[in-house]
């Protein structure tokens, strides 16, 4: 009998850490991945005191799913999943966040109008919805 924190099969709304296109084409994962897309412009230019806000914003959306998705890992002895709790979950959405960060800044410190008017429009948001203090006038 496998322990209660043990789990048979992954729901849709699961993010899986691993590896291969099982673990890729996971619902989950590809809905985590396009949160991470939708937040990673504004991250990469946020200042460093405002980055653990997205990663977050994004956990907690997985969260916050109906059922609510979890973060989890599989043992590859027993072949069963378990949710690797949130400390692990966050960092996995920082790693994701960071990844092709330096190539961003450089996109970014290029001039280009779009990426910068993407960033304004992302963190106005970010205030808006009161993640980020309004800087005073």
């Amino acid at each position: 009998v496998a322990p209660a924190s043990a789990i048979e099969n992954p729901r849709p709304q699961d993010v899986l850490s691993g590896r291969g296109n099982y673990i890729n084409k996971h619902p989950g994962n590809e809905y985590f991945r396009s949160l991470v897309r939708q937040y990673k412009v504004a991250y990469v230019a946020t200042h460093k005191n405002d980055k653990p806000l997205f990663s977050r914003i994004i956990f907690d959306s997985i969260r916050s799913l109906n059922p609510p998705g979890r973060f989890l890992r599989q043992d590859e002895k027993t072949k069963v999943w378990y949710d690797i709790g949130e400390r692990k979950a966050l960092d996995k959405t920082r790693q994701a966040l960071r990844e092709g960060a330096p190539e961003l800044v450089q996109i970014l410190n290029t001039g280009d109008d779009v990426a910068r008017d993407s960033v304004a429009q992302s963190r106005a948001h970010r205030v808006e919805q009161g993640f980020i203090p309004r800087q005073p006038a």
